[in-house]
């Protein structure tokens, strides 16, 4: 875009910002630098809904990874009150790609690293940021298309930040720091490059496509996301119906998840129905026992339905919560009190957890070789030793050693505690602000 027309097409697309001359003199020189960029004038949704015509720059970033250079699909949106308050960042994937989630890229592409968090100018008062409500990205827009190339490729290789008055942050150090941290952790990946299971079928995304869900790249990824971690969850087009309600086919997840009970590792049957305006509104999730189960009446997560009753459900946010983490929830609370038994056997027994592989009621490898517990759990005040049996929900690997500080919950390793900490996320049981990680030890005596 010439010069004349650049600025011609700045000046309106910036009528309505408050600072239009510094943003429109720093989008150009960010221009300048990163020629696959383009400025364009789009729709952000906000979270509560609402809509605005905001400047947006969006296109490709050249990232050296190993020894390649990628160029890596971006938006970044400039808010109205623009340098006073951070951009918002995202990545856009195209049709043959999939985000790549980390701790600087969410599972929507929004894009967090402290530089945003730590966002400084002359212009800026703390005031401001109360007037841009958290926002997130319009799902049915699409990324640029991203290429492989070789450095040699013609991709301009981004220069130094030009002087600037003090320490003010600009697009050009935050596009070099999303460069850097990109070729750490590649925010993307090829669809061919998928692990196995993450491609959803393709009645599945005809019914996502179709319309019925409103928030169709969104839930597509959170759906995606929970069945590549959770390989015994399979998506399923199913029919839900509720008395007094008309019946209606919704996406839904089935299968079966892990969980942790004192020493042996059990398979939990369970259904997790996805309403049309998911995220916005929290999943409907049961536990479906097989034949040789029944219900755990004991268990106050779970009604004589099977219907899961949790505070990660009743405190749902569509900003922060996702299917990844509620299962995860589900593992923590199901690994103090199992939601389901096993049958009476031919002592008159019953089983204290049920060692179901499927919804079918075929029997998993783990629990197969697990140690037979007590009978039941209502006859023994001794409760499971929490070292053994909980897992870390961040890494699923090492045990839970900490306790968040101040709302108590014992859900990450000590490591993992420190990363979120770091990160400024918040507790990933209640959401509540993280003040500290505390290491818990527990002391060895003997039951």
């Amino acid at each position: 875009m010439a010069t004349p027309k650049l600025k011609q097409f700045l000046k309106k697309a910036l009528a309505k910002y408050k600072h239009k001359d510094v943003t429109q003199k720093e989008v150009m020189a960010t221009l300048k630098h990163f020629e696959d960029l383009k400025p364009v004038v789009d729709t952000y949704v906000f979270n509560d809904g609402s809509q605005t015509e905001l400047l947006c720059l969006c296109g490709t970033i050249p990232v050296k990874i190993k020894a390649n250079t990628y160029n890596i699909p971006v938006c970044i949106w400039l808010t109205e009150f623009h340098p006073e308050i951070p951009p918002l960042v995202y990545v856009r994937p195209t049709g043959n790609m999939v985000i790549n989630e980390s701790k600087h890229v969410d599972m929507n592409g929004r894009v967090y690293m402290p530089y945003l968090h730590e966002w400084t100018h002359a212009l800026h008062r703390s005031s401001s940021a109360s007037c841009i409500p958290p926002a997130r990205t319009n799902p049915s827009r699409s990324g640029n298309a991203v290429q492989r190339s070789s450095s040699a490729s013609g991709v301009p290789a981004a220069r130094s930040s030009p002087s600037r008055t003090g320490n003010d942050s600009d697009l050009i150090v935050l596009i070099q720091h999303m460069r850097r941290v990109f070729s750490e952790e590649p925010p993307v990946f090829m669809r061919s490059a998928c692990p196995p299971g993450s491609y959803l079928p393709a009645e599945i995304e005809r019914i996502l496509t179709d319309k019925v869900y409103r928030n169709r790249q969104i839930t597509q990824l959170d759906v995606r996301n929970a069945v590549t971690n959770f390989k015994d969850l399979k998506v399923h087009v199913d029919v839900f119906s509720t008395p007094g309600a008309s019946k209606r086919e919704l996406l839904c997840l089935k299968g079966t998840v892990p969980v942790i009970y004192k020493e042996g590792t059990y398979n939990i049957p369970l259904k997790v129905w996805l309403f049309e305006d998911h995220p916005n509104a929290a999943p409907v999730c049961y536990v479906v026992p097989t034949t040789n189960m029944r219900i755990n009446d004991r268990c106050k997560h779970v009604n004589a339905n099977g219907k899961l009753q949790l505070p990660y459900l009743d405190d749902w946010k569509d900003a922060n919560s996702d299917l990844f983490s509620l299962i995860q929830v589900m593992r923590i609370v199901f690994g103090e009190e199992p939601p389901v038994y096993a049958l009476a056997d031919a002592s008159g027994a019953d089983n204290p957890v049920v060692s179901a592989g499927t919804t079918s009621g075929t029997a998993p490898t783990s629990a197969s070789s697990a140690p037979q517990q007590a009978a039941d759990p209502a006859a023994t005040d001794k409760p499971p030793k929490s070292a053994d049996r909980v897992l870390c929900l961040i890494c699923m690997d090492k045990k839970v050693d900490s306790v968040v500080y101040d709302c108590g919950h014992m859900c990450m390793c000590f490591e993992c505690g420190q990363a979120v900490l770091d990160a400024q996320a918040n507790c990933p049981m209640c959401r509540s602000k993280i003040k500290d990680i505390i290491r818990t030890y527990h002391a060895g005596v003997a039951e």
